[in-house]
């Protein structure tokens, strides 16, 4: 399973809830029986603070937090060994911004492509394919998407999940 918590872990929110990596992240942590800690705004050093405090286990972060949180002064003498799991997404990130989170926080990361529209992921590069050469892949079509790249400049996606519904309710 991509998206995961364990009871009695903490989850961090934040992400608005409209937006689907939002309302995944708040929503897994309910399922799984974890702690989820919402935050209302981005401020870096206060989020930086935050995910030492409370021992953040998962996160989902956006390639621009990220990058807030690594130029915070002082975020080095911060204690990320909490981490588990770091989700990103949202927007690209580059090769060197992944390179320096990955030095920084111990822990897995994946990163999911995907759109409130189309409920939720459509690719993801999990952890296991974070490797050189590989970390500017938007990863493989997640189970229920099918992929097809009948034009260079674009890539289809059809969702079965979300056709089965509409289908369902006529």
């Amino acid at each position: 399973m991509l998206f995961r918590s364990e009871p009695g872990s903490t989850s961090l929110v934040a992400l608005p809830i409209f937006h689907v990596a939002g309302a995944v992240t708040l929503l897994f942590a309910m399922v799984h029986g974890a702690r989820a800690v919402v935050i209302r705004d981005i401020v870096p050093p206060e989020l930086a603070k935050l995910l030492s405090e409370q021992r953040i286990n998962y996160a989902f972060l956006t390639p621009t937090v990220i990058h807030f949180i690594l130029a915070v002064p002082g975020t080095e003498n911060l204690d990320f060994s909490a981490m588990k799991h770091l989700f990103y997404g949202a927007s690209p990130i580059s090769e060197d911004l992944l390179k320096r989170a990955m030095a920084r926080f111990p822990c897995q990361f994946s990163q999911v492509y995907g759109m409130t529209g189309a409920t939720g992921v459509v690719t993801a590069l999990p952890p296991e394919r974070h490797v050189p050469g590989k970390l500017l892949s938007c990863g493989s079509a997640v189970p229920g998407v099918e992929r097809s790249e009948e034009h260079t400049s674009e890539l289809q996606s059809r969702l079965h999940l979300v056709c089965r519904l509409l289908l369902e309710k006529k």
